[in-house]
């Protein structure tokens, strides 16, 4: 396994990036959108891989956690001031062990630990190079699907409020279709990127029925008031999540009223999928590291 510090070491020596010019980022980037590489050469990003990939919210900011278990597309563009002979080429990495390459620029997240990812041109030279971590899933979070799960709010919750989208404070009313999504977690409440397969099911059915079934998101559509146990599995983590729906749903107003009841109470308690209930509380952060938005780009993968 080549140590992510080794290929430090190798550049310094001479190779391309640091050839270029010193090995720093020259400020080329539109803001905290991209990860720089270590050298400030490359700016690294994801690829969403299918609907069952969370990378497929990141945009284009780089969430640096991967699900073991899971598989996922690295890309990369080249910073405005790499010269334009050298054209971009594909993602390797230098911790096999930890991740294999899958088919058309996908890797396999093997192990837990971190693994570095490199940059290449076209002619197999090292441009850049950046690591991330794979985690093993620990929980799997029930979020409002238009809930942003990489928002990052520093202790300052104007702008990225996320009241009421976690699992144990959603509410449901009879007549409406919520769209939820899944979310891999690490041990630290953290979420993971890459695609997982997903399994949905929801009790009674004949009081709530799963009416579209997209990977990680579904919409969930309430008949009539009812208790019901939604569960999902994925990433060896099966969850229930249990619910009691608004008494009706909301009233018409009636004439001339300027202030009509048009919210039920519900409540929402999780189970760890063993038949014992109790109340929980969900957590989720994100985090976004800035970088370059212009110049060649590259998925990564196999040669």
């Amino acid at each position: 396994m080549v140590l992510r510090y080794g290929w430090k070491k190798i550049c310094t020596a001479g190779l391309l990036a640091c050839s270029l010019t010193a090995c720093t980022d020259d400020g080329d980037g539109n803001g905290p959108q991209h990860s720089s590489g270590d050298l400030g050469l490359a700016f690294f990003s994801w690829s969403c891989v299918s609907d069952g990939d969370l990378a497929c919210e990141a945009g284009d900011r780089f969430p640096s956690r991967v699900a073991v278990g899971s598989t996922y597309r690295p890309s990369f563009r080249l910073a405005n001031r790499v010269p334009d002979e050298v054209d971009a080429g594909w993602v390797d990495i230098a911790s096999p062990a930890r991740a294999t390459p899958v088919s058309n620029g996908r890797l396999r997240a093997e192990h837990e630990g971190e693994v570095t990812l490199i940059a290449l041109a076209l002619n197999g030279a090292v441009v850049d190079f950046t690591t991330i971590e794979q985690h093993e899933v620990a929980d799997l979070e029930l979020r409002l699907a238009a809930a942003d799960p990489f928002a990052e709010c520093d202790g300052d919750t104007e702008g990225c409020d996320t009241t009421g989208t976690t699992y144990d404070s959603l509410a449901f009313q009879p007549g409406f279709t919520s769209r939820l999504r899944v979310e891999p977690i690490n041990s630290r409440g953290e979420p993971l990127i890459g695609d997982i397969d997903y399994e949905w099911t929801v009790r009674p059915s004949a009081n709530v029925v799963i009416e579209d079934d997209d990977g990680n998101e579904i919409d969930l559509f309430i008949k009539r008031p009812t208790e019901f146990e939604l569960t999902v599995s994925g990433g060896g983590i099966v969850r229930a999540f249990h619910y009691r729906t608004a008494d009706e749903g909301p009233r018409r107003p009636r004439p001339g009223s300027m202030d009509p009841d048009t919210e039920g109470d519900s409540t929402g308690m999780d189970t760890d999928g063993t038949g014992d209930s109790g109340t929980d509380t969900g957590s989720d952060t994100g985090t976004s590291e800035g970088g370059d938005t212009e110049g060649g780009s590259s998925t990564g993968g196999d040669r």
